[in-house]
């Protein structure tokens, strides 16, 4: 599914952003997506990711999602661009996003998949409402403006800025919420002030085994709503480092091009 998703709504951006003009870019655009899409699909099926059946059920899902989604895009534009009170209605919509999901204990990588999205659909939204806000003209007196080779310079900022926030910002989330109590990874290893006594017999269990179990279980009771790691830090780990990367990726970088003089003709107001 990720593999059509992906493919899809990108090659529709180029296409909306009118990066796909004439016959001879919109062929190179669907050639580059459809090497892209069977690229996926055959790395997954090769690896044993992923059965024939989970391949064809992904690809007719996710080409009807990209289906439903293309004639409904300029209406959803136009809501993001027009709606009151927009970011906090998106912050009360991706936590029932979150409450509405499954939540296991502990978390499996499904429910990491879905905070994530849940912070990358946020992130993207949040991000485009803000730059149609806060859209300014083009900087012809920028520190980079009238430089050969605006796009390749536009990609490695991005890119430096988005991996600097990636590397960044997980580290520092995990921190805060350490010092709070709230564990964000699953604890594999025993405390060192346990008590470790090997059984004479393995029918019979020694008190002090007893006892240092105990203490065991005890040093990973977990403190909001699961025994071993917080699910709600988990969470907001997944949802607030994906939809720091969203946001930049949509308002903070192009602002910066707009201010350096570099930016993308379709950026320009």
């Amino acid at each position: 599914m990720n593999a059509i998703t992906n493919c899809s709504f990108m090659f529709l951006y180029w296409h909306s952003a009118g990066f796909l003009t004439g016959s001879l870019r919109l062929t190179i655009g669907a050639i580059l997506c459809a090497w892209w899409a069977i690229s996926m699909i055959v790395s997954r099926l090769y690896n044993g990711a992923h059965t024939p059946t989970d391949v064809r059920g992904g690809i007719l899902l996710g080409t009807t999602l990209a289906s439903i989604y293309w004639p409904l895009h300029l209406g959803v534009d136009a809501c993001i661009v027009s709606v009151s009170h927009f970011t906090i209605k998106c912050i009360v919509g991706t936590a029932f996003i979150l409450l509405v999901c499954p939540q296991p204990r502990p978390p499996t990588p499904t429910f990491n998949q879905n905070a994530t999205v849940a912070g990358l659909l946020y992130g993207c939204v949040v991000g485009t409402r803000w730059l149609h806000d806060n859209k300014i003209e083009l900087n012809p007196d920028g520190a980079m403006a009238g430089l050969p080779f605006t796009g390749v310079i536009r990609t490695v900022i991005g890119y430096a800025l988005v991996l600097l926030v990636k590397v960044g910002l997980k580290p520092i989330l995990v921190a805060i919420f350490s010092a709070f109590g709230l564990k964000t990874k699953l604890q594999t290893k025993p405390d060192k002030d346990a008590v470790q006594v090997k059984p004479t017999r393995k029918s019979k269990a020694t008190k002090a085994t007893k006892a240092g179990e105990r203490k065991r279980k005890k040093s990973v009771v977990f403190k909001l709503f699961t025994r071993d790691v917080d699910i709600l830090a988990v969470a907001l780990v997944k949802c607030l480092v994906y939809g720091t990367l969203a946001f930049f990726i949509t308002f903070v970088v192009p602002m910066l091009h707009l201010h350096l003089g570099i930016a993308a003709e379709h950026y320009k107001a």
